[in-house]
């Protein structure tokens, strides 16, 4: 009864967190090309802040959907198999994950 996960679902969930990367990043895209190109008047103000938010969102969503970061709760064990985890480490990666979440909530 090993905890080992499969290499099938493994890459099951690369995949998907690779789609779901990029399709949100095309959403976030199209976002930032309608905060810069608004030509309403009232949003001049605001509209820098919005812009950094929804950049400061893509590079969020952008390492997060590289990385796939695996959990075993079962036995504490937290791992990654892509090539960003030869430059950083998980350790790392959780850290500036939670600054980037942290920058977007407040």
């Amino acid at each position: 009864n090993s905890t080992e996960l499969s290499g099938e679902f493994q890459s099951a969930v690369v995949w998907a967190n690779h789609l779901i990367g990029a399709t949100s990043f095309v959403i976030s895209a199209v976002v930032c090309f309608l905060i810069v190109f608004d030509t309403d008047s009232r949003a001049r103000s605001y509209r820098k802040y919005l812009f950094s938010l929804q950049f400061t969102s893509i590079a969020t969503d952008l390492l997060m959907s590289t990385n796939s970061p695996f959990v075993m709760l079962n036995c504490r064990v937290m791992y990654t198999n892509s090539f960003v985890a030869e430059y950083i480490e998980i350790k790392n990666h959780l850290v500036i994950y939670i600054a980037l979440w942290l920058e977007v909530a407040f």
